[in-house]
């Protein structure tokens, strides 16, 4: 699901990028991506680290 090109269930040809793209971004990112698929219903929980910029010393 999160690899390049993959195609998707839909009736209409489509090409599912979408979640690649959002893999990728996450990875880029150092984040986390979590998935669940249950009932027909697909959850996706995406994590990033919090960035604090420091202080110079004057």
């Amino acid at each position: 699901m999160f690899t390049s090109f993959h195609v998707t269930e839909k009736k209409e040809r489509h090409e599912g990028l979408g979640t690649w793209i959002i893999s990728e971004l996450v990875s880029h990112y150092h984040g986390r991506l979590e998935y669940t698929y249950h009932d027909l219903t697909l959850s996706i929980k995406i994590k990033f680290p919090i960035v604090v910029a420091l202080k110079q010393a004057t």
